[in-house]
């Protein structure tokens, strides 16, 4: 696979240009997801073959309910096929940049059967967890 990283709902033009200016010294595509393209899995976005028995997706009966259901109302990247020690240095260099995007995820053999929603709305609810608080 292609060291890809996924970008989901940044359509503010001075992020998007943060971003490509940060990233550009990794050599590593950038690819915006739109939101038609939410009804795919995390790895074919990423460029794998579709999965025989993908793994069960987080449920969430209530977030199914909330007007977002079908969309991912922050930003959100998915880092794929990047290995462990650069990873670190691109988060490093987001940090160093400035660009703080507190949803991101790596891609995974559990959630790259997920879709960006099911996906976001896991981040979320770790991200809400880990902080005690509910940002969206």
């Amino acid at each position: 696979m292609k060291e890809t990283i996924l970008l989901f709902h940044i359509d503010e033009p001075s992020l998007k240009q943060a971003l490509q200016k940060a990233l550009l010294p990794f050599r590593i595509r950038l690819k915006r997801v739109p939101e038609s393209d939410y009804v795919l899995t995390l790895g074919e976005l990423a460029g794998l073959p579709p999965l025989a028995a993908a793994e069960p997706a987080p449920s969430d009966d209530e977030a199914s309910s909330a007007p977002e259901a079908d969309s991912i109302p922050a930003p959100m990247m998915i880092f794929a096929g990047i290995p462990d020690g650069k990873l670190n240095l691109i988060l490093k260099r987001l940090r160093d940049s400035r660009i703080r995007l507190p949803y991101k995820a790596v891609l995974t053999p559990t959630n790259q059967g997920w879709t960006p929603v099911q996906c976001f709305r896991e981040i979320r609810r770790e991200h809400e967890a880990m902080s005690g608080s509910r940002n969206l």
